[in-house]
């Protein structure tokens, strides 16, 4: 029995229920076998959904992906019912879509969210917070206080730049320093009052958050963590630095942290006069990463801060808070949601940010075109992370089987020289030193020592895979 739904082009939906299927639970889709019993396990994750950005409940699919259906003599009672908890358990009252899709000649109930713009939704009967959930990493769990907050000012279209600082001195010599800073020396501090920046009141000013966190940071929780770690796990440290002044210097700081934490070589430009600085990771790329997760994070997530971490393998940049209003893969498509619209303004004005939407492929643009490997994109556990993998990719050379021979035993042995090379595999001295010359040129490896005693090593900047 095929059912059909009015208002649905079914062979489209079906096409979209079936790609989501194969793909798996996510933050934005679970699978129910059947209805249960109570109505409660469903109805947390469709407030989760509400919360966030949006998703779907498939009702007849089970955690495999495996699709088992709704039989034909219930699934129009079981639509129904599904349609009356959604209604009867949630405040405020959310918009959602209840509908049945043929799938693999099955039918599947697919109960659809949209973000809400009343926010917190809650269960019905219960206070605020013990009855609001979010979703986080594919799983439905009570929000905690401060994501309620900021759940509450998103409701309220509040944003947490704009709200007055009222324990805060605004002082005429520091406003006029800031001023300055952002609008340049001819600047009045009424560019900070049209900006939003200071409000204008009887006999001065008052400052919002924006103007706190540009100027002295009064929040502790403001701050960014930078840590060098011992290998590739997160036990050992090396060292540690922490960034608590004004947003301006915690960017500048935590980008000058990562630079000189990894790999930095020259090149000389066409003309050999001048010396160019390269990193293994662009700079550009993960200055950018710096830059979002400043101007992005959620500020009223008072328990959490931005960390970079920086490994043998890898960098981590991590910043409290979901992509605002925005699934990863809206986000990860180029759509934008400005969180914090005053300091997004500042730092678009002081040329720290280029376009709205943009950072995202300028990261991955920078990467590729560096011979950097691509950065991953993640949302884990109510933070948005974005991790470098170290190392660069190997040229897209074609290299002869001689030259291959050459790399694999330098590869493997390292330090060896070219008579070792040619004792090791059979190629005359003469083609050795052609060959790694030819290596040399292409930057896949280096001469260690002197021209006489020295030892041929591959390029450090150049790995098979992310560096280990």
């Amino acid at each position: 029995m095929r059912i059909m739904t009015a208002g649905f082009d079914i062979p489209d939906i079906s096409a979209v229920i079936s790609r989501e299927i194969s793909k798996g639970e996510s933050d934005n889709l679970e699978f129910k076998v059947s209805k249960p019993s109570k109505d409660a396990k469903y109805v947390k994750t469709a407030i989760a959904f509400a919360n966030g950005s949006g998703g779907r409940i498939l009702f007849g699919v089970d955690d495999r992906g495996d699709v088992s259906g709704i039989p034909d003599d219930e699934v129009f009672k079981t639509r129904d019912s599904i349609t009356q908890a959604l209604n009867d358990s949630i405040e405020p009252q959310i918009s959602f879509d209840v509908c049945i899709v043929d799938i693999e000649g099955k039918n599947v109930i697919v109960a659809e969210f949209v973000p809400g713009k009343n926010t917190p939704y809650h269960l019905k009967g219960r206070d605020i917070d013990a009855g609001t959930y979010v979703r986080i990493n594919a799983i439905t769990v009570p929000a905690d206080s401060g994501t309620i907050r900021s759940l509450m000012a998103n409701g309220e279209n509040m944003y947490f730049d704009s709200l007055e600082q009222n324990s805060m001195e605004v002082t005429e010599k520091e406003s006029e320093r800031l001023c300055h800073r952002i609008f340049g020396m001819n600047a009045e501090i009424s560019s900070l009052i049209n900006a939003g920046i200071l409000i204008n009141v009887p006999h001065g000013y008052k400052a919002t958050r924006a103007y706190a966190l540009l100027t002295e940071n009064p929040f502790p929780y403001a701050a960014v963590h930078c840590i060098r770690f011992h290998g590739n796990d997160a036990i050992f440290v090396d060292e540690s630095r922490d960034l608590t002044d004004d947003l301006f210097d915690q960017i500048d700081g935590a980008t000058d942290f990562i630079a000189n934490r990894i790999f930095r070589y020259f090149e000389m430009d066409d003309r050999q006069l001048h010396r160019i600085d390269r990193y293994e990771i662009p700079l550009i790329a993960f200055r950018e990463a710096v830059v979002n997760a400043v101007l992005h994070r959620d500020y009223f997530l008072d328990s959490f801060s931005i960390f970079v971490r920086v490994f043998d393998d890898r960098v981590e940049i991590e910043s409290p808070g979901t992509p605002y209003k925005l699934s990863l893969e809206q986000t990860l498509s180029g759509y934008s949601s400005i969180r914090n619209p005053i300091l997004m303004s500042v730092f678009k004005r002081r040329g720290y940010v280029e376009g709205y939407g943009t950072g995202i492929r300028k990261m991955i643009r920078a990467c590729e075109e560096n011979g950097s490997f691509e950065p991953r994109f993640e949302i884990d556990h109510q933070h948005f992370k974005v991790t470098f993998p170290r190392g660069k990719k190997v040229p897209d050379e074609i290299l002869e089987e001689d030259e291959n021979a050459v790399m694999e035993l330098i590869k493997s042995d390292g330090g060896i020289t070219q008579a070792a090379i040619s004792e090791r595999t059979g190629i005359e001295l003469s083609k050795v030193k052609r060959i790694t010359l030819a290596l040399q040129q292409k930057k896949l490896i280096m001469r260690s020592g002197s021209r006489r005693s020295g030892c041929w090593l591959l390029n450090p900047e150049i790995s098979y895979g992310p560096r280990r």
